[in-house]
């Protein structure tokens, strides 16, 4: 952290120990102390720290810098020991949403009927039975596209099933799922927390 010792020792400056951050920015990454960020050694300080902390804090995650050379490092956080913390810059949830929507590259695509793309619209969980055709060879936790029948994409989803298994069925009731693949992943082809609207 900014405080650290040999940061002080190695810039030659009196370091100011910081107990938040409430922004990444380039300011709080340099802090270290002039520290060349291309480098591939720096002096352990904010400015090593600072590019994991931006993605961590982008994602919604609140994250801590300590000391970690003792031992029981959690336990010593727990009990009040200085560190810094760096405020979320996103929402977990939404953060979420524009990672399967935005970031994640799909792997194939499921053609829904028309009711079952109203109930998306409405943020129902999609369900086999609303599912007429798909493309790909996708597994289980791939990103999907939905299409309407009409080809537009209309969402994108974290898949409950293998491609082979989703084909099986397809255009099938929920409660049919155990007696047509032998087991169930959740009676949804895609849940409504793992689906984001286009």
């Amino acid at each position: 952290v900014a405080w650290d010792r040999r940061c002080v020792e190695e810039n030659g400056t009196e370091a100011k120990h910081m107990t938040q951050v409430t922004e990444v920015n380039r300011e709080i990454i340099t802090m270290g102390g002039g520290v060349n960020l291309q480098a591939a050694l720096g002096c352990g300080g904010v400015a090593d720290k600072g590019c994991p902390a931006k993605i961590a804090t982008q994602a919604g995650c609140r994250m801590c810098i300590m000391d970690g050379r003792d031992n029981a490092p959690l336990s010593r956080l727990m009990n009040g020991e200085r560190c810094t913390w760096f405020d979320p810059q996103n929402n977990p949830h939404k953060a979420r949403r524009q990672w399967i929507g935005g970031t994640l590259k799909t792997r194939g695509s499921l053609t829904v009927d028309d009711g079952a793309a109203k109930a998306l619209s409405k943020g129902k969980s999609l369900l086999a039975a609303g599912v007429s055709t798909l493309d790909g060879d996708f597994r289980k936790g791939d990103a999907v596209s939905i299409l309407t029948s009409q080809g537009q994409e209309i969402a994108r989803g974290l898949i409950s099933y293998d491609a082979l298994e989703a084909q099986k069925i397809l255009g099938k009731n929920s409660g049919d799922i155990i007696s047509i693949l032998g087991y169930d992943n959740g009676s949804a082809l895609i849940h409504r927390d793992n689906l984001v609207m286009i």
